[in-house]
C-alpha cells in the first residue's frame, strides 16, 4: 500500500459521517436557540452566536470531542451591578450556566475557565460567553483566578487556517486532523488550538509543504521532529495579545511518535507494507489501514 492511499484512508475514517454532522448541528443549534431566546427574545432576527474552533475551521475529527460555540451577550450584562465586585466574568458565566441547565440539564465548567460543556442528544457543546468589540473581535469571559476578559478574533483564526491550507494544497488541515488522531489515541496533553498553531508554523518552514499526499509519511515524521524542539514554547494567539505556554508534558509522547514514524518511513521506502503499518499503528491506532 502506498503512503498516499494509507493516509488518504486514515483521513476518510477521521471525517464525520453525515449522521454525526447532523446530530452535531442539531445540538449546537439547540444551545444557540436557548441562549438567544433568553437574552434577546424569540423575535430577534439577529444571530448572536457563531461556531468557533474545529467545526468552524474544517479540522474536526470523529469521534467529536466537542463543538465550540461563542455566544455574544448583551452589552448591559457586563455593565450590570453584580452581587460582588469580585470575578465578574465568573458571575456572568454562572448566569449563562443557569440558563443552559434550565433547558438542557447539567453544565460542566471546563478546566480552562472559559468554556462550559453541555450534552445535548449525546453531543458535547462547549460554549464561551463573550462581548462584541470593534473589528470583529470579542472579549471572552475567563473565570480563572480573579477573572478577566480575553481578546479573541475567531475570524482571523479561521483565515489563518484557510490561508495555510490553500498555500499547502490542503496539507494543513490534513496534518492538523492526523495529529489530533495521534493526540486522542495516545491521550497526549496537547490542546487542539496548540496543534493548529504548531502545524501551521511547521508547514511554513517545511520545504515540501505544498507537495502531494505521497509525502504524508515524511510530513508526519518531520512534524514530530519539529515538535520535539518546541517544548516550553509560548504560542501567540492570532488577533490577541495573549500568549499560551504549551509546557513539555507531551514531549515524551512526541519523541516516541517520532521514533515510530522514522521507522515507518524507512519501511515504506523499502516496500515493507506490514512493517510500516505496525509502526504507524503505534501512532494512530488501528484506524491506519494495513491492506487495500
Amino acid at each position: 500500500m502506498l503512503a498516499a492511499e494509507r493516509f488518504g484512508r486514515l483521513l476518510s475514517d477521521l471525517a464525520l459521517t453525515e449522521d454525526e454532522r447532523a446530530l452535531g448541528v442539531r445540538a449546537h443549534r439547540a444551545a444557540r436557540a436557548t441562549l438567544q431566546a433568553h437574552y434577546y427574545g424569540h423575535l430577534s432576527i439577529q444571530d448572536h452566536s457563531r461556531l468557533i474552533g474545529a467545526w468552524s475551521k474544517g479540522t474536526e475529527i470523529r469521534p467529536s470531542r466537542g463543538i465550540d460555540l461563542l455566544f455574544v451577550l448583551p452589552k448591559g450584562m457586563r455593565e450590570r451591578e453584580w452581587p460582588s465586585a469580585d470575578n465578574v466574568p465568573r458571575q456572568i458565566l454562572l448566569d449563562v450556566k443557569q440558563v443552559l441547565e434550565g433547558a438542557h440539564g447539567q453544565v460542566r465548567p471546563r478546566p480552562d475557565g472559559r468554556a462550559m460543556a453541555v450534552s445535548i442528544d449525546n453531543q458535547i457543546v462547549e460554549l464561551r460567553a463573550a462581548f462584541a468589540q470593534p473589528g470583529g473581535r470579542f472579549l471572552v469571559c475567563d473565570a480563572t483566578g480573579e477573572g478577566r476578559f480575553v481578546t479573541a478574533d475567531p475570524s482571523l483564526e479561521e483565515a489563518n487556517v484557510r490561508h495555510a491550507d490553500s498555500r499547502t494544497h490542503g496539507n494543513a488541515r490534513d496534518l492538523i486532523r492526523m495529529v489530533k488522531c495521534w493526540r486522542d489515541f495516545r491521550s497526549v496533553p496537547l490542546r487542539s488550538f496548540w496543534i493548529e498553531l504548531l502545524a501551521i508554523d511547521f508547514l511554513e518552514r517545511w520545504p515540501r509543504a505544498g507537495d502531494e499526499t505521497s509525502f504524508y509519511d515524511w510530513m508526519i515524521r518531520d512534524f514530530f521532529t519539529f515538535l520535539m524542539n518546541e517544548s516550553g514554547r509560548a504560542l501567540a494567539v492570532p488577533g490577541s495579545d495573549e500568549i499560551m505556554p504549551i509546557g513539555a508534558e507531551w514531549l515524551g509522547a512526541a519523541r516516541t511518535a517520532h521514533t515510530h514514524a522514522a521507522k515507518a518511513c524507512d519501511c515504506e521506502s523499502e516496500g515493507l507494507n506490514a512493517d510500516a503499518w505496525w509502526e504507524w499503528e503505534k501512532i494512530f491506532g488501528e484506524r491506519i489501514p494495513l491492506e487495500t
